[in-house]
């Protein structure tokens, strides 16, 4: 049996193991630009409106229910806007909610509060996930590509 310098007894025939090390980069870049450009791409909102422009939208009667989501520095009304039909999503300071709550019942608004709890834990955990999935197939790759690629 001829064996060659790219094909040994103890290694099957097939592509060898510096054609291995280029596709394995290459699917690493495209891998890695993947999830650049799904960690950098904002995921899709409502129309972003201005907290003033909100507060005349609601002074004009614009605003026939709103929904908000009260979180620990911040709420978040969303909506649809009376003339326009438009959704709407706005940040609106904490304090100010009592006082908006009650202009919208005045002016016959339906009115929607829900709190959110979020767990700083669960968010790290999250917000980690990618990067140590990413490090244990780094520790893998290079643990199989320490022979070479033997047993790729």
């Amino acid at each position: 049996m001829a064996t060659g310098p790219e094909q040994r007894p103890d290694r099957p025939a097939g592509i060898n193991w510096r054609t291995r090390a280029v596709l394995f980069w290459m699917i690493m870049v495209a891998l890695g630009v993947v999830m650049w450009k799904m960690a950098s791409t904002p995921a899709p909102t409502l129309g972003q409106l201005r907290y003033s422009d909100f507060l005349n939208n609601v002074d004009k009667k614009n605003v026939p229910a709103v929904a908000i989501v009260v979180r620990r520095n911040a709420a978040e009304a969303t909506g649809r806007l009376r003339d326009t039909g438009q959704e709407f999503s706005t940040l609106i300071p904490r304090e100010t909610i009592p006082g908006l709550v009650e202009k919208l019942r005045q002016q016959g608004a339906t009115i929607e509060v829900k709190e959110t709890v979020e767990s700083d834990w669960l968010n790290l955990a999250m917000n980690a996930l990618p990067l140590v999935i990413l490090v244990a197939m780094w520790i893998f790759m290079m643990r199989r590509m320490r022979g070479k690629g033997a047993g790729i």
